[in-house]
Parts: C-alpha cells; sequence; structure tokens
C-alpha cells in the first residue's frame, strides 16, 4: 500500500475506526484522486507529487472527467484547472457537487480568477482553490487534509445510520415487551374469569336440562299464553348461557385461534343484537343496525366476533347519554377488508377521522370493562385485524373492529 501517516491517508482516528467497528460498520478509507487539466505537463507534475501516497487517475477536460466518474467513479478527491476546453473547472465542479456532493472538490486556478473562485466557494461547490504556481508540499498537505475530510463525513454518517438502526430496533424493543406484557396481563386475567365462568356454566347446564323439560310439560298444557312467556323465558336462558360459554371457551383456549366460516352478515347481526339486548344495563338501550351495500357474507369466526361485539356494546353503552341509542354498522373497508362499527349514534359520532381523543385498544375513560376491551383486542387479532376505540367528550365514543380480507371469498386474490 501507500507510504505515509494514515491519517494522510484518509483513515479516521483509532477512536472513531473502534467506534465504527463497534457499530458493524466498515471503517472508510480515502485514498482516490482525479486530476483533470487539458495540459499534459501539469498533470504528470501533479501525478508526481500525488501518486507516492493515493491512487491518481487523469482526466484532460470536464467532459472526459464526467466520463470516468461514472466508469471508474467514484473519487475522493478531484482537483481540476479553471481555465479548460469543453468546460471550465467550477463548471466541472458544479456537476461533480451535484452528482457526488461527497467527493471533495479542489480548483486550481491564476491570480485573476481568484473572484469566481470566492463566489464558488460561498456557494458550497469547492472546498478550497489553489493558486498557481503552487508549491508541491502545500498540495500534499492540501489533498490530505482533504482525504481525511471525505473519512470522517463518511465515519459520520456510518455513525448516524447505525445510531437510527438501534433507536428504532430499541423502539421495535420496547414496544414488543409492552405487547407482551400487555397480553400477559390478559391471559392472566382471563383465566381467572374462565375459572369464575366454568363453575357457573357447570350449573347453568344442570338447570338448563331440568328447564327443558319444564318447557316440554308447559307445551303439553294447552295454555298458549303460557307457553309464548315460557318460550321467551327458554330463549333469554338460552342466550345467556350461550354468552357465558363463549366467554368460557375463549378463556380456556388463550391466545386463540380464528376458525374463519362464511356467514350471512343479516343473519349474525340480528343474532348478535339479541344476545346483547339480554343484558340487564342494556335493556333500556336501542342498538341499531346498519349493513352498507356490498356486504352480505363475511368471513369470519362467528363466535369470536359475536363475543367481542356484546362487550364492546356493553362498553358503548356505558360511555353514551341516557337516551342515545347505539349504532352497529358493518361496512366495506380497503381491499376486501371489513370494518366493524360500535358507536353512540349522534351526528359526531359518525366522523372517523382521528381526533386528539383517540386511544388504541380501549377508551380514554376507563371502566370496569376493559377484561372485556382486552377480550375483543384479542379476538380482533387472531383475525389478523385491530380493534381502535376513540372516546371524544361531549361527542361520544366509538369502537372500530378491522378485520382483513373478511370480505373475499375463499381462494380470492388479495
Amino acid at each position: 500500500m501507500h507510504n505515509g501517516d494514515e491519517r494522510d491517508n484518509g483513515m479516521v482516528s483509532p477512536d472513531v475506526e473502534k467506534a465504527l467497528r463497534g457499530a458493524g460498520r466498515d471503517v472508510p478509507r480515502c485514498d482516490r484522486v482525479l486530476l483533470v487539466d487539458d495540459e499534459q505537463e501539469n498533470l504528470d507534475v501533479l501525478s508526481a507529487v500525488l501518486e507516492d501516497r493515493w491512487t491518481v487517475v487523469s482526466a484532460h477536460d470536464g467532459v472526459e472527467a464526467l466520463d470516468l466518474f461514472t466508469s471508474k467513479g467514484p473519487f475522493d478527491v478531484v482537483i481540476a484547472d479553471q481555465r479548460m476546453p469543453r468546460m471550465m473547472g467550477v463548471e466541472l465542479l458544479t456537476r461533480i457537487a451535484a452528482d457526488a456532493p461527497e467527493t471533495i472538490r479542489i480548483v486550481l486556478t491564476a491570480y485573476s480568477d481568484v473572484a469566481p473562485m470566492m463566489e464558488a466557494l460561498d456557494r458550497g461547490l469547492v472546498y478550497r482553490f489553489m493558486l498557481k504556481p503552487y508549491d508541491a508540499d502545500e498540495v500534499r498537505a492540501i489533498v490530505a487534509d482533504a482525504m481525511l475530510l471525505k473519512a470522517s463525513t463518511a465515519a459520520i454518517a456510518a455513525l448516524s445510520e447505525a445510531l437510527v438502526e438501534r433507536r428504532n430496533k430499541l423502539a421495535a424493543t420496547l414496544d414488543s415487551l409492552q405487547r407482551t406484557q400487555g397480553h400477559l396481563v390478559a391471559t392472566e386475567r382471563v383465566a381467572t374469569l374462565g375459572k369464575l365462568v366454568a363453575g357457573i356454566v357447570h350449573d347453568l347446564n344442570n338447570h338448563a336440562f331440568s328447564f327443558s323439560l319444564l318447557l316440554e310439560e308447559i307445551r303439553k298444557s294447552g295454555r298458549p299464553a303460557l307457553e309464548q312467556a315460557a318460550e321467551r323465558a327458554w330463549r333469554a336462558f338460552a342466550d345467556h348461557l350461550e354468552l357465558l360459554r363463549l366467554v368460557h371457551g375463549y378463556a380456556r383456549a388463550c391466545p386463540i385461534e380464528a376458525r374463519i366460516a362464511a356467514v350471512p352478515a343479516e343473519t349474525f347481526v340480528e343474532k348478535t343484537i339479541r344476545v346483547s339486548s339480554l343484558q340487564a344495563d342494556r335493556r333500556s338501550r336501542r342498538v341499531v343496525p346498519h349493513i352498507h351495500p356490498g356486504v352480505e357474507v363475511i368471513r369470519i369466526d362467528e363466535t369470536q366476533l359475536r363475543q367481542a361485539l356484546v362487550v364492546l356494546l356493553e362498553n358503548i353503552t356505558e360511555s353514551c347519554s341516557d337516551d342515545a341509542s347505539v349504532l352497529l354498522e358493518l361496512l366495506p373497508a380497503h381491499g376486501g377488508d371489513l370494518c366493524v362499527q360500535v358507536s353512540e349514534e349522534v351526528s359526531a359520532a359518525a366522523d372517523t377521522s382521528p381526533d386528539d381523543g383517540a386511544t388504541r385498544g380501549r377508551t380514554a375513560q376507563p371502566t370496569r370493562l376493559e377484561l372485556g376491551i382486552e377480550i375483543a383486542q384479542m379476538v380482533a387479532a387472531s383475525h389478523g385485524g385491530q380493534l381502535e376505540v376513540h372516546h371524544v367528550p361531549g361527542r361520544g365514543t366509538r369502537a372500530m373492529l378491522v378485520l382483513p380480507g373478511a370480505l373475499r371469498q375463499r381462494g380470492e386474490d388479495g
């Protein structure tokens, strides 16, 4: 390799080199000089001054220099004579500055051309200029400084890039840890809930058998009014039992996998509202369904999604005003996705744009139904989607479940 001090040869300091290697980055080494002059004698002299330390390539005018940049570049330092045919030195360096701004640009000029050189310096097009006639030691010192500047600039860029990458990795790691922590907390809560619900489901299953026997006797009584009342009570009992079975099944199988099947949208909405209406706090609330055009058959896990919507309906009901209705919407989203939206039925709540009060995955005002929101989050995740809950004081609460591909037919491309 070339003789001379390492820093003269465009090597960064040992401390910077250590930092670069620690960050997994290559240590920049700068040693390529492009000389541009229309007089061969000047090229020969400059080459003799520099080639013992650096790799030197020569060009006879600006056009040839630009061709060399394309075919043999990049170059770390360019030294160009100002007065050349076809292209002046400053014009060449201006074009190099646009295409390869990291290249250090030096111009050789006579004293009479100092004014345009100063303008080029002010515009950042030229690193510095050297006056003719030049001293050999001065030329070597200027090129050594230029090489070190080029290497230092490259090192700073590499370290900055490594810092950004590490910051992004750290942010991703923290986000992953937070999600994991949230999942563990939700899993623990749901497991506790499952133990409580299991006993209730067991007792109700026993009562269901007795209830069914009693219903059969009532049907034989020939008293229509009593029979209708008993039928309504049986449906209410059966729907309550179904809801508890859903929660129990979820708790036992956490985390869950969705069993996707095609379901008629209208039937799904009707049954979901019927199950939700059996909640004691929901009897005074009216749920208004709205199935948008294009939503006829949806590909979902019906049991899981109904469970999520029941807790969301109760959550919205708890936060909305006494005389408000709750809107349950199924609408198409981008690329065959399905958006299921639950909101207080007021004009402002229909606005789906983001707002300052928006939070992802839970209401801005915590409620006793936080566990239900966590369940809805995990149901959304099992479908590959997400849950967003927005609360705006005075405007209402809106929950949105976005389920990717739920409107696509089986085998249809995304």
